[in-house]
C-alpha cells in the first residue's frame, strides 16, 4: 500500500471514532445485537399437591447486557397432556410431574427452556384396616394399608390395648402381630408419617372372642347388658317381679352364664328372650351359617317340657326343665319368618335383614327365641298368667359346615364313599375338620365305616352324622339318602331287608304311642316252615298293627288288577295252645282267623275294603267307605282309595289288622303284604 492510500484509510478510521463520540446512542445499538439470555436453562421446580401454580415468575429472562424480556409457556402433566391456563395459573390435580416449556425471542431468536414441576404429596396418609376376627390366645395379623396419591412405602406404628371398662392395658405388638389375652373389647391405635412428616391416626374397635364361631359366651360381666328386655306392646306387659338379668361366674357345671327373667306369656303365652350378638350388622350380613346353637338351662320343675320358638316360628323340638339343653334356630327358620316381620311392617326387606339390624351389637335388641307359657285366663287380668319364667343361656354360637360333594347310590350291593365335612367361620377360614362320624339306617342302627365306607346292602332311609368339637361346643351336620328296594309286582313289602321293620310298628289309633317293630332273618314256625326275612313286634291287648308300604300313593293306586289283599303272619301266644284259632279285625266287622304259632295268610278282600261285603249277621261292612267323604279333597271316591292314601309311602299309617282288647303278650311276625289276583 502506497503511503497516500495509507493516510486516507487514518483519515476515514478517525472520522468514524469521532462519529461514534458524538453519536454514543448509535453505537450502543450497535452492540445489542449481539445479546444473549443468560442463566436460561433447564430447571425443576416445586410445589404442593391441590395447590394453584403460576408460572409468571419463571417467564423473566435477562440477557447479558441487563436487559429483561418476558416470555410465554405452555403445560402439559405427566400423561402428555396439554393443561389449559388462566393468567399463567392453573391447579395441580395430580402428583405426577408438570412439564412447563417457556419460550423467549429475541432479535428475532426464540429461547426455550424446560421446567420440570415436582408435585409434593404433603397430604396426610390415609390409613384403612380390613375386617377381621379376633380370638383369645391366638396370633392376631390384621391387615393394614397405608395410602397415599404420591407412592410412598410407609410403615404404620401399631398398639393395641384391651379395654376394661375405663381401664385400657397395652398388649405387645411385634410386627404387627400380637396375641390377645383375653375376651372383650379391644381397641388398636394406628399412627403413620409420611416423608414430609404428615401424620395420621386411625383408631380401630374390635372384639376378642373365645372361639371365632361364638356369637356370644357370656364369659365377661359386661355381657350381660347383651341380654335385653324386650316389650311388643301390652300383650306383653310384665305381670310381677320386672325383668333383670344377672351374670354367674358358674352355674350348673358351665362358666360364664347369664340368668335373666323373660317377661310373662301375657294373653299370648309367649316368654321372650331378647338378645345381642357381639356382631356389627355388615358382620351378620356377611355371615354364613347352617343354625344357630343356643344353650339353655330353664328353671323349672325336672321333666317339664316347654316348647321354643323362634319369632311365631315353631322349632323341631321341645326343651326339659333343670338341665342344660342346645336349642337350634337354623337358616331357613329365620327365613321363615318373613311373615312375622312383614305382620310387624318392619323396614326390613327380609327377616334375615330383621334378624341382622336387631341382634347386631350396634343394633336396637329384639328377642332372640321364646317360650310357650300358659296363657292368661283372662285377656283383661294378666295377673291370671303364670309368674315369668327364668332362664340361664351359657353361649350362643353357630355352625357353618361344609359337606363335600357324593354320589348318591342307586342301588343296593354295593359301597357308599363318605364325603369330607369341615367346620367353617363366617369369611369361610377353617376351623376345624377333625370329626366324629356315624352311618345308620333308621329302624336298624348304626353300620360299620371301613375306609371311609359304608355297605349299601338293604335299601332304606340311609342317614350320616358329622359331630365336630370345637370350643367345648359339639356341632353336628346329617345328610340323609334313600336308596330303594324292587318290590316283586303286587307286593306292598316284603320285609326282605332289615331297614323294612320300620314300616311296621304298633299303638293306638290315633297314635299317640308307637313302638317300631324289629327285623329277623329267618323265623321258622311249630311246623318247621320258616320264612326269610320278618318284621317282628309285640302287639298289647287292644292294639293295633299300623303299616306304611315302600311304594308311593300313585304305585299303589295304579294296582287294579287285584282281588285280595295277602297278609302272611305268624301269631305267637305262649298263653294258647299250638293251632289255637284267634281273630284278628278290620274295624269291628272284619273278623280274621289265625292259628297260633302257625304261618298263616290273613286276606282282606277288595270288596271288604272298599266296604261293600256283608258280615256273619248279613250287615254291610261300610267302615271304609263311612270315611271315604272324609278325604274327597284329596281324590279318594273308594275305600280302596282311602287304604292307599293311608298306607301308602308318605302317609300317615294306619292299621292293618286290631288284636281284641282281652288278648295280651302276643307277638307277631309278618313275612309279606302283598296285592293278589284270584287264580
Amino acid at each position: 500500500m502506497t503511503k497516500k492510500r495509507k493516510w486516507i484509510v487514518s483519515i476515514l478510521l478517525a472520522v468514524l471514532s469521532i462519529s461514534c463520540s458524538l453519536v454514543g446512542i448509535a453505537c450502543k445499538d450497535t452492540e445489542e445485537v449481539s445479546a444473549k439470555l443468560v442463566d436460561f436453562t433447564d430447571a425443576t421446580v416445586y410445589t404442593d399437591y391441590k395447590s394453584d401454580f403460576s408460572i409468571n415468575p419463571y417467564l423473566t429472562a435477562i440477557d447479558d447486557q441487563g436487559g429483561v424480556h418476558k416470555g410465554t409457556a405452555s403445560v402439559v402433566d405427566g400423561k402428555g397432556n396439554e393443561i389449559e391456563l388462566f393468567a399463567n395459573r392453573f391447579k395441580i390435580t395430580s402428583v405426577e410431574n408438570y412439564t412447563a416449556t417457556v419460550s423467549v425471542s429475541l432479535n428475532e431468536t426464540t429461547y426455550t427452556r424446560t421446567l420440570t414441576i415436582d408435585v409434593l404429596d404433603k397430604t396426610a396418609p390415609v390409613i384403612s384396616v380390613s375386617p377381621f376376627t379376633a380370638q383369645k390366645g391366638e396370633e392376631c395379623a390384621p391387615s393394614i394399608t397405608v395410602n397415599k396419591i404420591e407412592v410412598e412405602e410407609i410403615t404404620p406404628n401399631v398398639k393395641v390395648y384391651a379395654i376394661q371398662g375405663d381401664q385400657a392395658t397395652e398388649l405387645v405388638v411385634n410386627d404387627g402381630k400380637f396375641t390377645p389375652k383375653n375376651e372383650g373389647s379391644h381397641k388398636m391405635v394406628i399412627t403413620a408419617e409420611d416423608q414430609y412428616g404428615t401424620i395420621s391416626t386411625l383408631e380401630y374397635d374390635f372384639y376378642v372372642r373365645s372361639y371365632i364361631n361364638v356369637l356370644q359366651s357370656f364369659d365377661i360381666e359386661s355381657s350381660v347388658n347383651d341380654v335385653r328386655e324386650s316389650k311388643t306392646g301390652s300383650n306383653y306387659d310384665t305381670v310381677a317381679g320386672g325383668f333383670y338379668s344377672v351374670w354367674h361366674e358358674t352355674y350348673q357345671g358351665r362358666t360364664g352364664v347369664v340368668e335373666t327373667v323373660t317377661t310373662s306369656g301375657g294373653v299370648y303365652g309367649m316368654a321372650k328372650v331378647a338378645v345381642r350378638f357381639n356382631r356389627r350388622v355388615e358382620e351378620l350380613a356377611a355371615m354364613e351359617f347352617d343354625y344357630i346353637s343356643i344353650w339353655l338351662w330353664i328353671d323349672g320343675e325336672a321333666g317339664q317340657t316347654y316348647q321354643i320358638n323362634a319369632q311365631n316360628l315353631v322349632l323341631e323340638k321341645e326343651i326339659q326343665a333343670d338341665t342344660w339343653q342346645e336349642v337350634r334356630i337354623y337358616k331357613e327358620d329365620i327365613e321363615n319368618t318373613k311373615a312375622y316381620w312383614h305382620n310387624h311392617k318392619s323396614s326390613n326387606t327380609t327377616a334375615r335383614d330383621k334378624f341382622n339390624s336387631t341382634h347386631a351389637q350396634d343394633g336396637t335388641g329384639d328377642y332372640l327365641f321364646n317360650i310357650k307359657l300358659p296363657q292368661a285366663t283372662d285377656a283383661n287380668d294378666l295377673t291370671t298368667q303364670a309368674d315369668a319364667l327364668k332362664i340361664y343361656m351359657d353361649s350362643i354360637s353357630y355352625a357353618n359346615i361344609e359337606v363335600g360333594s357324593y354320589q348318591v347310590p342307586t342301588s343296593t350291593g354295593t359301597k357308599f364313599t363318605l364325603p369330607t365335612a369341615k367346620l367353617l367361620d363366617e369369611t369361610t377360614a377353617l376351623l376345624t375338620d377333625e370329626y366324629q362320624v356315624k352311618a345308620e339306617i333308621l329302624g336298624v342302627g348304626e353300620l360299620d365305616i371301613t375306609n371311609n365306607q359304608i355297605d349299601v346292602l338293604d335299601g332304606g332311609d340311609y342317614v350320616v352324622t358329622y359331630s365336630f368339637t370345637y370350643g367345648g361346643r359339639t356341632y353336628t351336620e346329617q345328610l340323609t339318602f334313600t336308596v330303594a328296594r324292587l318290590l316283586s309286582e303286587g307286593v306292598l313289602e316284603d320285609f326282605a331287608a332289615p331297614s323294612s321293620s320300620t314300616n311296621l310298628r304298633n299303638g293306638e289309633r290315633g297314635l299317640s304311642s308307637t313302638t317300631v317293630s324289629s327285623w329277623t332273618a329267618e323265623k321258622a314256625d311249630s311246623n318247621n316252615v320258616t320264612k326269610t326275612g320278618v318284621a317282628r313286634l309285640a302287639l298289647g291287648a287292644g292294639k293295633a298293627l299300623y303299616f306304611n308300604s315302600p311304594r308311593t300313593r300313585d304305585e299303589m293306586k295304579a294296582m287294579t288288577d287285584w282281588d285280595y289283599l295277602s297278609i302272611m303272619v305268624l301269631v305267637e301266644r305262649d298263653s294258647v295252645a299250638v293251632n289255637t284259632t284267634g281273630t284278628f279285625y278290620q274295624f269291628s266287622n272284619c273278623a280274621k282267623e289265625y292259628k297260633n304259632k302257625v304261618w298263616t295268610e290273613i286276606r282282606f278282600t277288595k270288596d271288604e275294603i272298599n266296604g261293600l261285603a256283608t258280615n256273619a249277621n248279613g250287615a254291610i261292612v261300610t267302615e271304609w267307605s263311612k270315611k271315604v267323604p272324609n278325604y274327597a279333597n284329596q281324590g279318594c271316591s273308594t275305600g280302596v282309595d282311602v287304604f292307599c292314601l293311608r298306607h301308602h309311602k308318605g302317609g300317615t299309617g294306619y292299621y292293618l289288622f286290631s288284636i281284641h282288647s282281652s288278648v295280651s303278650n302276643t307277638v307277631i311276625y309278618v313275612d309279606e303284604v302283598k296285592f293278589v289276583k284270584n287264580a
